[in-house]
């Protein structure tokens, strides 16, 4: 049995050194190439190596992606996603079909490569706790989805448990869209949970599924209060993880 408990730590350990080199190459590959290239353009080059690194990252694990007919491609929108582990940053990278930017902890910001990239594609970063850098954060969130950029929030603010169970939503969501007037489209991850448990090292083999669901336009919070709204939205996508799950051989690569 310790023999056993051994080699999964050295597979898990072998795992995390090739996301490690994974996140330095991609991070080392954009830096050189922004170097060389206009400012204006040096967040899309970012996003575009972001994309490269997802794939990377997730090597491995088999994913799939569903609904993504339901993703507006005429305005900008709010993903509102479930969070189930590390693994789901990485997953919107290598499926989402458009840009954007996160809403992430200001905190990130100051990882080795990954606070540089989150930098450059320029992230919007939130200090928890701070009424004054919220409202700040959800000025530039605004700003932003006006000037046309899709933005991807956790509602939760942090991982749910190993179960996949969902934490309570918090309200910004709501309040950018409703200033911005743009649609939220929810967003659910199913399986994440299983390969990389939260607040563990370990990676399991598996698969994970990203489900798009129908956008929830202006008209869903017309005379309904915030409270209303967020537990629509939560539903959603708890919906999503109700009826998400597949056999792992039916998912797709």
């Amino acid at each position: 049995m310790e023999l056993r408990t051994q080699l999964k730590r050295l597979e898990y350990g072998c795992r995390w050194l090739w996301i490690g080199l994974a996140t330095i190459a991609s991070a080392g590959c954009a830096e050189l190439c922004a170097f060389c290239a206009p400012r204006r353009a040096r967040a899309d080059l970012y996003i575009r190596f972001a994309r490269r690194w997802g794939r990377l990252f997730l090597l491995g694990a088999r994913r799939s992606l569903d609904g993504s007919q339901h993703i507006p491609r005429d305005t900008a929108v709010v993903f509102a996603s479930n969070h189930q582990s590390a693994f789901d940053i990485p997953l919107f990278h290598a499926l989402m079909p458009v840009t954007f930017r996160w809403v992430s902890k200001r905190a990130f910001f100051s990882w080795p490569f990954i606070g540089r990239a989150l930098k450059n594609m320029q992230a919007i970063g939130v200090v928890p706790g701070s009424r004054s850098e919220i409202r700040g954060a959800w000025q530039e969130a605004v700003e932003a989805l006006k000037s046309g950029h899709n933005l991807v929030i956790f509602p939760e603010g942090t991982w749910g448990d190993r179960e996949g169970r969902m934490l309570p939503f918090q309200k910004g969501v709501i309040r950018i869209a409703r200033e911005a007037n743009v649609p939220v489209v929810p967003v659910t991850i199913v399986g994440s949970n299983r390969v990389n448990p939260p607040r563990t090292r370990e990676i399991h083999p598996g698969a994970i599924r990203m489900i798009v669901h129908k956008p929830m336009g202006p008209d869903t919070w017309e005379g309904i209060s915030d409270d209303a709204w967020i537990e629509k939205l939560r539903n959603a996508i708890a919906e999503g993880l109700e009826h998400g799950a597949e056999p792992a051989d039916s998912m797709r690569p």
